[in-house]
């Protein structure tokens, strides 16, 4: 399986899941350590699978707690985090809906793949055991995450099983389910993908609180308690938290310097650094390497 951690995937993200040509990535979380994974979206379909725990995320603003085991299925283009704990296990799959497309349209492609591509959908599909369909699709959803692609017809394979897994959500009338009522704001939404997209592509400098509040047209204050009442959490505390996230990933995967890491990621303040890392994880960095580097 692609062994890329989820703490990869960032707000509107620069990441490309797959290629060009076949636009569909796989994941799988497993780590020993509290993870968060950042608020963003993407334009590609996610179908979760929560393995093991307890899995807390945020979808159109309002909080979902998922528990083991069960599927969550998060359309393109909706605002979603997660936070993993340390010791949950998760798979996903991510992929771009318009590579099953048809040829000719038909009526599947208006119902169905429109709604999952444009996140036109008021209740997210969450799938606990005791509804059938989990067992249905859950051989299908295994098979793709364990079969590995080593020629170009493999992907046929992979594009089949993704159609059986829409088919089966499309004949139980999953879209139909009201298992969370998550009503949307698009402004509200179209605001925060304006100041996300922003931090996720300045956090490394300076980012203050004029610029953001300019994005979207607003004095400081009305941003201050925009910011606050979206995401239950100051702009400074996000921020710091953003970064700090982003570091993780860095002291696990490569050798550079503890303090060069920290300029890499905008934390001129290395004394302030060490206080926020100690705060979060429970101890300094240099012990959190020690203990989940792998290279």
């Amino acid at each position: 399986m692609n062994n890329n951690n989820l703490n990869s995937q960032e707000l509107k993200e620069k990441l490309q899941h797959g290629s060009n040509s076949f636009p569909f990535a796989k994941y799988r979380w497993q780590g020993g350590f509290d993870n968060a994974v950042n608020l963003h979206w993407h334009p590609e379909l996610e179908i979760i699978k929560c393995i093991k725990g307890n899995i807390n995320l945020t979808i159109n603003l309002q909080p979902i707690s998922i528990k083991e085991p069960c599927y969550i299925i998060i359309p393109g283009n909706i605002l979603h985090s997660l936070f993993l704990p340390k010791d949950s296990v998760e798979d996903a799959i991510v992929f771009n809906i318009n590579m099953l497309s048809f040829i000719n349209y038909d009526t599947i492609q208006a119902k169905v793949f429109y709604n999952l591509a444009s996140g036109n959908m008021p209740n997210l599909p969450i799938i606990y055991t005791n509804n059938k369909l989990f067992n249905l699709i859950d051989p299908l959803f295994n098979f793709i995450c364990n079969f590995q692609i080593q020629q170009d017809f493999d992907e046929l394979i992979i594009k089949i099983k993704l159609l059986e897994i829409i088919y089966l959500l499309y004949k139980h009338e999953v879209f139909a389910e009201v298992n969370e009522n998550i009503k949307i704001n698009s402004s509200n939404q179209d605001k925060l993908k304006v100041i996300l997209d922003y931090i996720n592509q300045h956090y490394s400098g300076p980012i203050s609180l004029t610029d953001l509040a300019s994005k979207i047209n607003v004095s400081e204050q009305y941003f201050c308690r925009f910011f606050k009442k979206s995401l239950n959490t100051s702009f400074i505390e996000y921020l710091n938290n953003f970064r700090l996230n982003k570091i993780t990933k860095e002291l696990i995967t490569t050798n550079k310097t503890i303090i060069d890491i920290a300029f890499d990621h905008g934390f001129e303040n290395i004394s302030y650094f060490y206080k926020l890392f100690k705060k979060k994880y429970n101890q300094s960095p240099k012990e959190f390497r020690l203990k989940h580097q792998t290279t």
